[in-house]
C-alpha cells in the first residue's frame, strides 16, 4: 500500500540556535585599560597622600629661649601653678608696648615644606586684650581677622623650608591699652598656629601643650603672691 505524505503539511527542519554576539574585542581591551588607569591613579594618589603625612609629621614649632620680647614692657616669668616648677613667660600689659612674639617652625624631614599662614588665637577684631597684632615677620602682611576671635596673617609670597632647617617667625604685636581684666588678671594664651604643607598637603602645627604666653594686668611685683 502505497502511502502519499502531503508536502504541504510536511514539518519545517530546526532552526539552528543563533550564536551569541561576539564581544567586540577593542571595548574589551579599553574597558581594562581605563580600569588599569583608575587602579594605578588610586595607588599612586594613597601613595602621594602618604608621602605628604609622612614629611609632614616631620614638622614641629617650639619657642626658642626668648619667647617673647617686648619694647616698653616688663616681662618676666610665671609658674603654671601654685605648685608646678614650670615657668612661662608673662608680659606686663602696658599701653604704648611693642611685643614680638617668636616661635621656630623646625623640619626635620626629608622633604622641602612650605609655611603658609600664621594664626594668633584671640588677637582677633575688637579682642578682649586690646592686643593689635600688625605682620608676622617675615613676609606675612596680610591678616584677616574675626571680631573677639583669631587672626591669621598669609604669607605673601613662597616661605619655603629645606630639609633638616628651621624658619624663625616674629609676630609683631601693639598695644595701646583697653585689656578688659582686672588688677592682677593673667590671660594665657597657646599660640600660634602655623599652617604649613609639602608636596600639596595642608597641616596645622602647634606649639607644644605647655608652651604659654601669659599676659598680665598689674606689675610683677604686686601680683607676684596672685
Amino acid at each position: 500500500m502505497t502511502v502519499t505524505v502531503d508536502a504541504a503539511h510536511s514539518p519545517a527542519p530546526a532552526e539552528e540556535p543563533a550564536e551569541p554576539p561576539t564581544r567586540d574585542p577593542q571595548r574589551r581591551l579599553l574597558r581594562w585599560v581605563v580600569l588599569g588607569v583608575v587602579g594605578a591613579l588610586s595607588i599612586a594618589g594613597g601613595a602621594w597622600w602618604i608621602t605628604a603625612q609622612s614629611a609632614l609629621s616631620q614638622v614641629s614649632v617650639a619657642y626658642d629661649l626668648q619667647p617673647v620680647v617686648c619694647d616698653g614692657a616688663e616681662v618676666g616669668q610665671r609658674a603654671d601653678g601654685p605648685e608646678s616648677e614650670f615657668y612661662n613667660p608673662v608680659v606686663v600689659w602696658t599701653p604704648g608696648m611693642e611685643c614680638r612674639l617668636r616661635i621656630h617652625v623646625l623640619n626635620n624631614s626629608w622633604s622641602e615644606i612650605t609655611i603658609d599662614s600664621v594664626t594668633l588665637a584671640m588677637m582677633g577684631e575688637d579682642n578682649l586684650q586690646g592686643l593689635e597684632p600688625r605682620a608676622v615677620n617675615p613676609n606675612g602682611f596680610t591678616s584677616t581677622s574675626e571680631q573677639y576671635g583669631d587672626i591669621t596673617f598669609t604669607m605673601t609670597g613662597p616661605l619655603h623650608i629645606g630639609p633638616g632647617d628651621d624658619q624663625l617667625l616674629e609676630a609683631v604685636i601693639d598695644y595701646r591699652g583697653g585689656a578688659q581684666y582686672r588688677h592682677c588678671d593673667a590671660l594665657g594664651l597657646h599660640t600660634p598656629d602655623v599652617s604649613v604643607s609639602a608636596i600639596g598637603v595642608t597641616e596645622t602645627k602647634t606649639p607644644p601643650a605647655w608652651s604659654t604666653i601669659w599676659f598680665q594686668q598689674g606689675s610683677l611685683k604686686d601680683c607676684a603672691s596672685s
